[in-house]
């Protein structure tokens, strides 16, 4: 047996409750940036000197040229707001589940004057990703998977299925994944940019899951979550030792 044969992983959240800021634990689809080795910049430039009206962007691998500080002709560009030292980066994303494992903004007072950008209502969201199948063989292997169910690697964590039987807006079933620590990202806690879904990760494996992320942050692991990644090695499977 492994992690998600101990525990009901998901409880359902009442639609309601769902549609309000998410909370810890709770499933959420939001974008997910592939990363890459190196980004790639969107250089742009104006198509005038003497008007901001038309730009081109031009697709180039960062190098030592970027990120420097512009000349008065190259700004501003209308709507692309950048600053003198301040580039356009492309991602490739998708659309992927999550689980919500921190809401940490803390709430500042009327009188404080702050920049916008200080207080920011963000929240934490750790993609999950898919297990290889026969129609989908891009995702982790089997035997990676397995390893990941008994806790051998950091960064990863396993997901558990959901089969959705309520009737609820938006709500959908999960197979099984792993969630990904090493893709951590911050997203604002509202459409478009977060579709929550009427679904949370259970009390028991919600407290093992940052356990698990404090490991992966902080490298050392508690005595409490060595015993219990003790436990699950003693359950691997011979093919994935």
């Amino acid at each position: 047996m492994s992690l998600i044969d101990y525990y009901t992983y998901f409880t359902p959240i009442d639609a309601p409750q769902a549609r309000a800021r998410p909370v810890l634990g709770q499933v959420v689809w939001a974008p997910a940036l592939h990363l890459v080795t190196h980004v790639d910049v969107l250089a742009a430039q104006r198509v005038s000197s003497t008007s901001h009206g038309g730009a081109t962007l031009k697709h180039e691998p960062h190098c030592d040229t970027h990120f420097g500080r512009r000349t008065r002709l190259d700004l501003p560009v209308l709507n692309l707001r950048l600053g003198e030292t301040e580039e356009l980066v492309t991602h490739k994303a998708k659309i992927r589940p999550g689980i919500v494992v921190a809401d940490a903004a803390d709430a500042t007072s009327a009188q404080e004057k702050h920049p916008a950008h200080h207080t920011e209502r963000r929240v934490v969201v750790a993609p999950i990703y898919d297990v290889a199948t026969e129609d989908d063989p891009k995702g982790f292997s089997q035997v990676m998977a397995a390893r990941v169910r008994c806790l051998v690697y950091r960064q990863f964590f396993p997901s558990g299925a959901w089969e959705e039987t309520r009737k609820a807006p938006r709500a959908c079933s999960l197979r099984a994944g792993i969630v990904r620590f090493d893709r951590l990202h911050f997203v604002t806690p509202a459409p478009p940019s977060l579709r929550l879904e009427p679904l949370r990760v259970c009390d028991e494996v919600m407290s093992l899951l940052h356990t698990a992320l404090w490991v992966y942050l902080h490298g050392t692991p508690t005595a409490a979550f060595t015993s219990v990644r003790d436990m699950m090695l003693a359950e691997l499977p011979p093919e994935a030792k």
